[in-house]
């Protein structure tokens, strides 16, 4: 067992240093192969042990994980060729495609690497072919959720959130007014997505609470349902992927925030982005029941209203 942990601590190093540009496709496959030959065994041993079971090994994690965060892959020769490698082997992990954006986000917190983990991001994010569909006739074609992860944006809320739900669980924001001040503070003068309002509910619907936590959680999304209840346009400051997160875990809100979408689509001036498609989309997408019930929605319209919804960019 020794001479498997010195092996594997070696390749980890590697990754750490200008080592990684002998690295080619090949040496990236063999050191993906020793990780999981190495994580197997070792849950093997820990079969017969009980103590060991209860520290979970995920070396081939720690493996991508090392791999995504190393300054050094990305002045890589081979770093496109490396990055689909990576993004192909997170998909073989627990976590599947959402490991590899939980991994950036939590270097991104850890490492004063924002810049070279950004620039990783986006490259990784302009390889995702985006997700296409039919609705109501109409092609819709959007980012999957993963790929809106790995957006520059989008990795600043998801590591203010993270920032947010810290302070909520370790009781230095005790004040949940405080909270609510913060995601109410712009509503009624947001006339696109807001960042505050994603901060909040990124924390919320998109981060994992422990159980302690539980009341607290309650809270933050009670925020949430009373200010959609108060000001139903609030759905239009909050992001796609991020209102679709909450109405899949609030269906009684689903009608709703489809009525809103077409209201403000229909009558929506030039101060007003409703982001249409994208809304619809992310909400429908790989949900056949949601998809059939906003296509009957949509076929309600009259001909002229729906051929101008359809036709909408925004």
């Amino acid at each position: 067992m020794d001479e498997h942990v010195a092996t594997f601590t070696r390749i980890l190093e590697s990754t750490r240093c200008k080592k990684l540009h002998e690295w080619n496709i090949e040496a990236l496959q063999r050191a993906w192969d020793w990780a999981c030959f190495f994580e197997k065994t070792v849950k093997k041993e820990a079969e017969n042990d009980r103590e060991s079971l209860s520290s979970k090994s995920q070396y081939c994690r720690d493996l991508l994980n090392e791999l995504v965060s190393s300054p050094y892959l990305l002045t890589h020769p081979l770093r496109q060729g490396m990055f689909n490698v990576i993004c192909t082997l997170y998909e073989q992990t627990d976590g599947g495609s959402n490991a590899l954006a939980s991994d950036i986000v939590d270097c991104l917190e850890t490492y004063k690497t924002t810049q070279i983990l950004t620039k990783m991001a986006q490259l990784i994010e302009k390889d995702q072919s985006p997700l296409s569909f039919t609705l109501a006739g109409t092609t819709i074609e959007l980012h999957d959720f993963t790929t809106w992860q790995l957006q520059n944006r989008t990795m600043l809320v998801a590591a203010l959130a993270h920032a947010l739900q810290a302070q909520i669980i370790s009781q230095e924001l005790n004040d949940m007014c405080k909270v609510k001040t913060f995601y109410n503070e712009n509503n009624e003068n947001i006339h696109g997505i807001c960042m505050e309002q994603d901060i909040v509910v990124y924390c919320a619907v998109v981060l994992n609470w422990p159980v302690q936590a539980k009341k607290k959680h309650h809270q933050l999304l009670n925020i949430i349902v009373e200010s959609l209840k108060t000001l139903p346009s609030t759905y239009l400051s909050i992001h796609p992927w991020l209102a679709a997160k909450f109405c899949h875990l609030y269906p009684e809100f689903i009608q709703e925030y489809v009525s809103t979408i077409i209201t403000y689509a229909i009558d929506s001036n030039d101060k007003l982005q409703v982001h249409f498609k994208e809304r619809l989309g992310s909400l429908v997408y790989n949900n056949q029941q949601l998809l059939t019930a906003c296509e009957s929605s949509l076929l309600k319209l009259d001909s002229t209203s729906l051929s101008v919804l359809l036709q909408k960019n925004n």
